[in-house]
């Protein structure tokens, strides 16, 4: 939420005597530097459409009650946009363009079926964006552009969907809390980042987050729970010295990471019911740990890399544990691979390969595998090579 704060300058332009009832339109267009408009609609068909040209303009909007649909535009430097809507069948879209010095957003949306466009582009400018949905049907769509991003945009209540996309140097933290939530939170480009969140909280969510870099030496670190019913997760990095942190605590869980890094890590944490994990790692220097608390879990994870390490715990039922350690690189020098399992509980099975296709064997210090399982009916294969 924002409150709007006090204007220098106010302009409202193309008002005529119904625009105060129920047949609200409103159209603004300024040229030139430092402008500053706002636009309060009350009632029942609001719709408000402003542009704005130059540098260092301000835009504000606020649509209480019914039909309300908004638009804000900004092409310039330093620019900034604030818009609240409230009530029924809200719809807003803020585009800014800004070569130069920084654009902010601020979108907050109350009540019924709520969407939301943003996009923001520029080149290494800074960008931020703040979005808030409470309330019924709500969907986010953000893009932002070459430049220095920040996002903060969370929803809560009914049928969310979130679908975030950010380029170059840049922030994130997306967040949805009720019912039907859905999630797609993409990050590209490089070279350094701010680590991003990620959370769910409530009943049948999705989510899927990508963060990918060309560049081997940039760094993402991404920290992403999910708590409530039937949740499923897709994860994806790829780059340099990526790090990720999971925790999924409700009912149908199913995960699935693929991490493509130089020194990466994964440690996750799962507590509840049918849960999967499915987790991937290559290039060198990875590992993993992960706890699965209950019921009828299953990891496999495949380390198709050199000096992997990998700590795993099963607490519950039917668990069931593949895990693949296989070095494919014939140039890195492979150091061996290792490995931790245990297993507290009734129909636990474990399969362990650890290989390494190296010619020369100079440099090889030997795999390391301990498995540790207590409880009904358990298996364990190892195959060392």
């Amino acid at each position: 939420m924002f409150t709007l704060k006090p204007l220098a300058f106010a302009v409202l332009l193309s008002l005529t005597g119904t625009a105060f009832a129920a047949s609200h339109s409103a159209t603004q267009t300024q040229d030139g530097n430092s402008n500053e408009v706002t636009l309060e609609q009350s009632g029942e068909g609001n719709s408000a459409t402003q542009t704005q040209t130059g540098d260092a303009n301000r835009s504000a909007i606020v649509q209480n009650g019914n039909g309300n649909s908004a638009e804000t535009s900004q092409e310039g430097n330093g620019h900034s946009a604030e818009l609240s809507q409230t009530g029924n069948s809200n719809t807003a879209a803020v585009y800014q363009l800004s070569p130069g010095p920084q654009a902010t957003a601020s979108i907050a949306q109350q009540g019924d079926a709520n969407t939301v466009m943003l996009t923001q582009q520029g080149y290494y400018n800074q960008n931020s964006a703040t979005l808030y949905q409470e309330g019924s049907n709500n969907v986010h769509n953000v893009e932002q552009g070459e430049g220095f991003n920040r996002l903060s945009a969370s929803t809560i209540g009914n049928g969310n969907i979130l679908n975030a996309t950010q380029s170059s140097y840049k922030s994130g933290s997306v967040t949805q809390v009720g019912d039907s939530n859905q999630m797609t939170f993409s990050q590209q480009g490089g070279p350094s980042d701010s680590p991003a969140t990620a959370s769910q909280n409530g009943n049948a969510n999705v989510a899927t987050v990508e963060q990918y870099s060309g560049s081997r030496y940039s760094q993402y670190g991404l920290s992403f729970s999910q708590s409530g019913d039937a949740n499923t997760a897709t994860v994806f990095q790829s780059g340099g010295l990526n790090s990720l942190s999971y925790s999924q605590q409700g009912n149908n869980n199913e995960l699935a990471i693929v991490q493509g890094a130089i020194s990466g890590s994964i440690t996750g944490h799962s507590a509840g019911n049918n849960n999967v994990a499915n987790i991937n790692q290559n290039n060198v220097y990875t590992r993993t740990d992960l706890i699965q608390e209950g019921d009828n879990n299953s990891a496999s994870v495949d380390q198709a890399s050199s000096r992997t390490n990998t700590s795993l715990a099963q607490f519950g039922s039917s668990n069931e544990i593949t895990l693949s350690q296989v070095n494919t690189d014939e140039i890195i020098a492979d150091t061996g691979h290792s490995v931790d399992v245990m297993q507290t509980g009734i129909g636990n099975i474990v399969s362990i390969t650890q290989q390494s296709n190296l010619t020369d064997f100079s440099n090889l210090n030997g795999n390391a595998a301990t498995v540790t399982q207590s409880g009904t009916g358990n298996m364990a294969t190892v195959l060392q090579q």
